[in-house]
Protein backbone atom coordinates (compact mmCIF):
# COMPACT_ATOMS: atom_id res chain seq x y z
CA UNK A 1 0.00 0.00 0.00
CA UNK A 2 2.81 2.38 0.92
CA UNK A 3 4.41 2.02 -2.51
CA UNK A 4 1.01 2.82 -4.11
CA UNK A 5 0.87 5.96 -1.94
CA UNK A 6 4.37 6.96 -3.05
CA UNK A 7 3.39 6.42 -6.68
CA UNK A 8 0.24 8.50 -6.28
CA UNK A 9 2.25 11.32 -4.67
CA UNK A 10 4.79 11.35 -7.52
CA UNK A 11 1.96 11.40 -10.11
CA UNK A 12 0.30 14.32 -8.30
CA UNK A 13 3.60 16.23 -8.17
CA UNK A 14 4.21 15.58 -11.86
CA UNK A 15 0.70 16.91 -12.57
CA UNK A 16 1.53 20.14 -10.69
CA UNK A 17 4.85 20.43 -12.55
CA UNK A 18 3.31 19.81 -16.00
CA UNK A 19 0.67 22.45 -15.35
CA UNK A 20 3.19 24.92 -13.88
CA UNK A 21 1.21 25.15 -10.62
CA UNK A 22 4.25 26.40 -8.71
CA UNK A 23 2.37 27.91 -5.74
CA UNK A 24 0.58 24.59 -5.05
CA UNK A 25 3.92 22.80 -5.42
CA UNK A 26 5.44 25.14 -2.82
CA UNK A 27 2.65 24.43 -0.31
CA UNK A 28 2.92 20.69 -0.92
CA UNK A 29 6.71 20.76 -0.45
CA UNK A 30 6.29 22.39 3.00
CA UNK A 31 3.78 19.73 4.11
CA UNK A 32 5.86 16.82 2.80
CA UNK A 33 9.04 18.23 4.32
CA UNK A 34 7.46 18.68 7.78
CA UNK A 35 6.15 15.11 7.63
CA UNK A 36 9.57 13.75 6.59
CA UNK A 37 11.43 15.64 9.31
CA UNK A 38 9.24 14.06 12.01
CA UNK A 39 10.19 10.56 10.81
CA UNK A 40 13.85 11.26 9.98
CA UNK A 41 15.38 9.35 12.91
CA UNK A 42 13.00 6.43 12.39
CA UNK A 43 13.92 6.29 8.68
CA UNK A 44 17.63 6.35 9.59
CA UNK A 45 17.19 3.32 11.88
CA UNK A 46 15.16 1.44 9.28
CA UNK A 47 17.67 2.14 6.54
CA UNK A 48 20.94 1.51 8.28
CA UNK A 49 20.54 -0.70 11.38
CA UNK A 50 20.31 -4.45 11.76
CA UNK A 51 17.18 -4.06 13.91
CA UNK A 52 15.02 -3.08 10.91
CA UNK A 53 12.02 -5.22 10.04
CA UNK A 54 11.40 -3.50 6.70
CA UNK A 55 12.51 -5.45 3.62
CA UNK A 56 15.22 -3.92 1.43
CA UNK A 57 13.18 -3.48 -1.81
CA UNK A 58 10.59 -1.38 0.11
CA UNK A 59 13.35 0.80 1.57
CA UNK A 60 15.02 1.19 -1.81
CA UNK A 61 11.71 2.27 -3.35
CA UNK A 62 11.22 4.84 -0.56
CA UNK A 63 14.73 6.27 -1.03
CA UNK A 64 14.14 6.42 -4.79
CA UNK A 65 11.03 8.57 -4.19
CA UNK A 66 12.95 10.89 -1.82
CA UNK A 67 15.72 11.33 -4.41
CA UNK A 68 13.14 11.98 -7.16
CA UNK A 69 11.48 14.62 -4.98
CA UNK A 70 14.84 16.33 -4.50
CA UNK A 71 15.49 16.20 -8.23
CA UNK A 72 12.49 17.88 -9.88
CA UNK A 73 13.54 19.16 -13.33
CA UNK A 74 12.61 22.77 -12.53
CA UNK A 75 14.50 25.87 -11.38
CA UNK A 76 15.09 25.69 -7.60
CA UNK A 77 13.72 28.53 -5.46
CA UNK A 78 11.64 30.08 -8.27
CA UNK A 79 9.75 27.05 -9.67
CA UNK A 80 10.36 24.17 -7.26
CA UNK A 81 11.02 24.20 -3.52
CA UNK A 82 11.64 20.54 -2.76
CA UNK A 83 15.38 20.68 -3.44
CA UNK A 84 15.92 23.63 -1.09
CA UNK A 85 13.67 22.12 1.62
CA UNK A 86 15.32 18.71 1.27
CA UNK A 87 18.82 20.09 2.01
CA UNK A 88 17.95 20.00 5.74
CA UNK A 89 16.41 16.55 5.42
CA UNK A 90 19.58 15.03 3.91
CA UNK A 91 21.75 16.93 6.38
CA UNK A 92 19.78 15.51 9.33
CA UNK A 93 19.78 11.99 7.82
CA UNK A 94 23.55 12.16 7.39
CA UNK A 95 24.06 13.39 10.98
CA UNK A 96 21.75 10.68 12.35
CA UNK A 97 23.63 8.02 10.36
CA UNK A 98 26.96 9.17 11.79
CA UNK A 99 25.57 9.03 15.32
CA UNK A 100 24.55 5.36 15.03
CA UNK A 101 26.55 2.90 17.13
CA UNK A 102 28.88 0.92 14.79
CA UNK A 103 27.72 -2.41 16.25
CA UNK A 104 24.09 -1.62 15.35
CA UNK A 105 24.76 -1.39 11.60
CA UNK A 106 23.92 -3.96 8.93
CA UNK A 107 26.87 -5.46 6.98
CA UNK A 108 25.91 -3.56 3.78
CA UNK A 109 25.21 -0.25 5.55
CA UNK A 110 28.41 1.56 4.51
CA UNK A 111 27.82 0.77 0.83
CA UNK A 112 24.16 1.79 1.07
CA UNK A 113 24.94 5.11 2.80
CA UNK A 114 27.73 5.88 0.32
CA UNK A 115 25.42 5.14 -2.62
CA UNK A 116 22.55 7.31 -1.29
CA UNK A 117 24.71 10.31 -0.33
CA UNK A 118 26.74 10.19 -3.59
CA UNK A 119 23.42 10.43 -5.48
CA UNK A 120 22.43 13.43 -3.34
CA UNK A 121 25.62 15.25 -4.43
CA UNK A 122 24.95 14.35 -8.09
CA UNK A 123 21.45 15.87 -7.80
CA UNK A 124 22.56 19.10 -6.14
CA UNK A 125 25.47 19.90 -8.49
CA UNK A 126 23.22 20.95 -11.43
CA UNK A 127 20.73 22.50 -8.97
CA UNK A 128 23.31 25.01 -7.65
CA UNK A 129 24.54 25.80 -11.18
CA UNK A 130 24.67 29.51 -12.06
CA UNK A 131 22.55 28.57 -15.11
CA UNK A 132 19.66 28.49 -12.63
CA UNK A 133 20.73 31.85 -11.19
CA UNK A 134 20.71 33.19 -14.76
CA UNK A 135 17.10 32.03 -15.20
CA UNK A 136 16.12 33.67 -11.90
CA UNK A 137 17.86 36.93 -12.95
CA UNK A 138 15.83 36.93 -16.17
CA UNK A 139 12.49 36.22 -14.43
CA UNK A 140 12.51 37.62 -10.89
CA UNK A 141 15.71 38.94 -9.37
CA UNK A 142 13.91 39.42 -6.01
CA UNK A 143 14.70 35.73 -5.45
CA UNK A 144 18.47 36.16 -5.95
CA UNK A 145 19.26 36.20 -2.23
CA UNK A 146 17.18 33.06 -1.73
CA UNK A 147 19.13 31.28 -4.46
CA UNK A 148 22.46 32.36 -2.94
CA UNK A 149 21.23 31.10 0.46
CA UNK A 150 20.30 27.79 -1.20
CA UNK A 151 23.81 27.49 -2.67
CA UNK A 152 25.36 28.16 0.73
CA UNK A 153 23.07 25.58 2.38
CA UNK A 154 24.30 23.00 -0.17
CA UNK A 155 27.87 23.92 0.84
CA UNK A 156 27.08 22.96 4.46
CA UNK A 157 25.40 19.76 3.29
CA UNK A 158 28.46 18.86 1.17
CA UNK A 159 30.74 19.38 4.16
CA UNK A 160 28.58 17.01 6.19
CA UNK A 161 28.39 14.40 3.41
CA UNK A 162 32.18 14.50 3.10
CA UNK A 163 32.44 12.79 6.49
CA UNK A 164 30.65 9.78 4.92
CA UNK A 165 32.02 9.94 1.37
CA UNK A 166 35.57 11.15 2.11
CA UNK A 167 38.15 12.25 -0.44
CA UNK A 168 37.87 9.16 -2.65
CA UNK A 169 34.09 9.44 -3.21
CA UNK A 170 33.73 13.22 -3.10
CA UNK A 171 36.78 15.55 -3.14
CA UNK A 172 38.66 13.46 -5.74
CA UNK A 173 35.57 13.23 -7.94
CA UNK A 174 35.05 17.00 -7.84
CA UNK A 175 38.74 17.59 -8.71
CA UNK A 176 38.40 15.22 -11.70
CA UNK A 177 35.18 17.01 -12.71
CA UNK A 178 36.80 20.46 -12.64
CA UNK A 179 39.70 19.03 -14.67
CA UNK A 180 37.46 17.58 -17.39
CA UNK A 181 39.70 17.50 -20.46
CA UNK A 182 37.51 18.83 -23.20
CA UNK A 183 37.66 21.16 -26.17
CA UNK A 184 34.20 22.35 -25.17
CA UNK A 185 34.39 22.96 -21.39
CA UNK A 186 31.08 23.30 -19.52
CA UNK A 187 32.02 26.47 -17.64
CA UNK A 188 28.90 26.34 -15.44
CA UNK A 189 29.70 22.79 -14.31
CA UNK A 190 33.31 23.80 -13.60
CA UNK A 191 31.99 26.68 -11.45
CA UNK A 192 29.55 24.50 -9.45
CA UNK A 193 32.22 21.88 -8.71
CA UNK A 194 34.83 24.55 -7.86
CA UNK A 195 32.28 26.19 -5.54
CA UNK A 196 31.91 22.94 -3.53
CA UNK A 197 35.64 22.17 -3.69
CA UNK A 198 36.42 25.53 -2.11
CA UNK A 199 34.49 24.53 0.99
CA UNK A 200 36.08 21.07 1.28
CA UNK A 201 39.67 22.10 0.54
CA UNK A 202 39.59 25.13 2.84
CA UNK A 203 39.25 22.69 5.75
CA UNK A 204 42.39 20.77 4.73
CA UNK A 205 46.13 21.37 4.57
CA UNK A 206 46.90 20.29 1.03
CA UNK A 207 50.61 19.68 1.72
CA UNK A 208 49.46 16.96 4.15
CA UNK A 209 47.19 15.36 1.51
CA UNK A 210 49.57 13.96 -1.15
CA UNK A 211 46.75 12.01 -2.85
CA UNK A 212 44.74 15.18 -3.45
CA UNK A 213 47.81 17.04 -4.74
CA UNK A 214 48.42 14.11 -7.07
CA UNK A 215 44.77 14.27 -8.22
CA UNK A 216 45.11 17.99 -9.04
CA UNK A 217 48.42 17.43 -10.86
CA UNK A 218 47.24 14.40 -12.84
CA UNK A 219 43.85 15.84 -13.79
CA UNK A 220 45.42 17.67 -16.73
CA UNK A 221 42.98 20.50 -17.23
CA UNK A 222 42.24 21.38 -13.58
CA UNK A 223 44.22 24.64 -13.40
CA UNK A 224 43.48 25.41 -17.02
CA UNK A 225 39.71 25.26 -16.38
CA UNK A 226 39.86 27.25 -13.12
CA UNK A 227 41.84 29.97 -14.96
CA UNK A 228 39.35 29.82 -17.85
CA UNK A 229 36.57 30.46 -15.30
CA UNK A 230 38.54 33.45 -13.98
CA UNK A 231 39.25 34.86 -17.47
CA UNK A 232 35.62 34.39 -18.58
CA UNK A 233 34.50 36.39 -15.56
CA UNK A 234 37.06 39.17 -15.97
CA UNK A 235 37.44 39.54 -19.69
CA UNK A 236 34.15 38.63 -21.37
CA UNK A 237 32.02 41.65 -22.24
CA UNK A 238 28.85 41.88 -20.10
CA UNK A 239 25.75 42.40 -22.22
CA UNK A 240 23.41 43.20 -19.32
CA UNK A 241 23.03 43.29 -15.51
CA UNK A 242 22.41 39.54 -15.39
CA UNK A 243 25.74 38.82 -17.13
CA UNK A 244 27.59 41.20 -14.76
CA UNK A 245 26.22 39.33 -11.74
CA UNK A 246 27.27 35.94 -13.12
CA UNK A 247 30.72 37.25 -14.12
CA UNK A 248 31.30 38.34 -10.51
CA UNK A 249 30.34 34.84 -9.32
CA UNK A 250 32.80 33.31 -11.80
CA UNK A 251 35.62 35.52 -10.51
CA UNK A 252 34.69 34.97 -6.86
CA UNK A 253 34.63 31.15 -7.13
CA UNK A 254 37.82 30.84 -9.23
CA UNK A 255 39.90 33.43 -7.33
CA UNK A 256 38.88 31.89 -3.98
CA UNK A 257 39.83 28.42 -5.23
CA UNK A 258 43.25 29.64 -6.40
CA UNK A 259 43.80 31.06 -2.90
CA UNK A 260 42.52 27.87 -1.26
CA UNK A 261 44.98 25.62 -3.15
CA UNK A 262 47.97 27.95 -2.49
CA UNK A 263 49.63 25.10 -0.58
CA UNK A 264 49.53 22.90 -3.70
CA UNK A 265 51.69 25.37 -5.62
CA UNK A 266 54.68 24.47 -3.43
CA UNK A 267 54.76 21.30 -5.55
CA UNK A 268 53.86 22.91 -8.88
CA UNK A 269 55.99 25.98 -9.66
CA UNK A 270 54.84 26.06 -13.30
CA UNK A 271 51.22 26.08 -12.18
CA UNK A 272 51.94 28.93 -9.73
CA UNK A 273 53.61 30.97 -12.45
CA UNK A 274 50.59 30.46 -14.79
CA UNK A 275 48.17 31.51 -12.04
CA UNK A 276 50.11 34.64 -11.09
CA UNK A 277 50.42 35.68 -14.76
CA UNK A 278 46.68 35.21 -15.32
CA UNK A 279 45.74 37.07 -12.12
CA UNK A 280 47.90 40.08 -13.12
CA UNK A 281 46.55 39.96 -16.68
CA UNK A 282 42.97 40.00 -15.29
CA UNK A 283 43.84 42.89 -12.94
CA UNK A 284 45.15 44.92 -15.87
CA UNK A 285 42.19 44.27 -18.17
CA UNK A 286 39.10 43.88 -15.95
CA UNK A 287 38.24 47.63 -16.19
CA UNK A 288 38.06 47.33 -20.01
CA UNK A 289 35.13 44.88 -19.93
CA UNK A 290 33.21 45.74 -16.75
CA UNK A 291 31.40 48.65 -15.16
CA UNK A 292 33.18 50.56 -12.38
CA UNK A 293 31.35 48.90 -9.49
CA UNK A 294 31.90 45.35 -10.88
CA UNK A 295 35.54 46.09 -11.70
CA UNK A 296 36.18 47.41 -8.17
CA UNK A 297 34.79 44.19 -6.66
CA UNK A 298 36.81 42.06 -9.08
CA UNK A 299 40.03 43.91 -8.27
CA UNK A 300 39.52 43.25 -4.57
CA UNK A 301 39.02 39.51 -5.18
CA UNK A 302 42.03 39.26 -7.52
CA UNK A 303 44.31 41.14 -5.13
CA UNK A 304 43.22 38.91 -2.26
CA UNK A 305 44.17 35.83 -4.33
CA UNK A 306 47.61 37.28 -5.10
CA UNK A 307 48.32 37.94 -1.45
Amino acid sequence: KKSEGNEWMMQYMNFLVTNEMFEELKELSSCVFDFLQIGNLDLCNKLFTAATTVDLPTLQQYIKVLLQMTNFPLVPVSQEFFSSKMVDFWLDLCDAYQNLAPDSLRPDTTDLATDIFAQVIEIYLPKISLLNKQKILQDDDDLLHEFDDFRNAVLDLTESLWSVLGNSKLTGILIAGVGQPSTNVDIFQVEAMSFLLNKLLSNMTLSECPQLCESIASSGAFLENVLLLLQTGCQQQAQDKSASTLKLDFVKTSSFLIGTIADYFKLDKDGLSKCVDTLFQCLETCRNNNGQDTANKMELMLTKSLT
